[in-house]
């Protein structure tokens, strides 16, 4: 009877192993995600329209416009969240991007991305508005509910980047992340995104750990057997 249970328990021990292994640090999966390219120098600036996107870019103007900024283009100097470019969601008119990037089914991933505000335009009184989407590209089912980030708080010594992140369960190999200004009252300026960055999300170690000493003390106890 001990012997069945310990094989038993061996079994599933194998069984999770193979479906736990311990994952290394994964890269992330967007494409572009700190908007260095098209590489604009330090004080220049580029507005991206709907099928016009350059080489390198990496995302999909779905509407209206955005625009690469350095750091210290004249009209909007700050310090970028990573690099020394930024997105502006808004160009000359109100703008929204996406991108797609694989997944596998029942994976768990993380988003995280810094965001902003022209401070030109918005304030405290008056901020920068945006919807975020994460949607998986086969069934479009949306992954998380669509939420929204505000920003007013920006000035050209610190644009006081704050930090978003979302979990999210892959339901198909393909999934989409989209940014939707909503600063339509101010068409010239709105969100500013930088250092958007998806990763798996790793199994704890801890997981590992427990699975690899089970199956330990399982051998110890058969060959204390034999």
């Amino acid at each position: 009877m001990k012997k069945s249970r310990l094989l038993g328990a061996a079994c599933v021990c194998s069984l999770m192993l193979v479906g736990i292994q311990p994952r290394q640090a994964h890269a992330n999966l967007i494409v572009n995600g700190s908007f260095e390219l098209p590489d604009v120098g330090l004080t220049g600036i580029q507005t991206i329209f709907v099928g016009g996107e350059p080489a390198g870019f990496g995302w999909t103007v779905i509407s209206g416009n955005v625009e690469v900024a350095g750091e210290l283009y004249p009209s909007l100097p700050g310090p970028a969240f990573d690099g020394q470019q930024y997105l502006d969601l808004n160009g000359v008119t109100v703008g929204s991007i996406n991108q797609l990037f694989p997944t596998t089914v029942g994976t768990d991933y993380q988003l995280s991305f810094a965001y902003a505000s022209n401070y030109v335009w918005h304030d405290a009184s008056s901020p920068a508005f945006a919807t975020v989407f994460i949607t998986d590209v086969g069934s479009l089912t949306q992954l998380v509910t669509p939420f929204s980030i505000s920003h007013g708080t920006s000035s050209s010594t610190n644009l006081n980047w704050t930090v978003y992140t979302a979990n999210f369960t892959a339901i198909g190999t393909s999934t989409g992340i989209g940014f939707v200004s909503e600063s339509r009252n101010t068409p010239l300026g709105g969100i500013l995104l930088d250092g958007v960055v998806v990763t798996a999300v790793p199994v704890p170690a801890s997981v590992w750990l427990f699975g690899s000493g089970l199956v330990g003390l399982i051998g110890v106890a058969r060959r204390r057997k034999s």
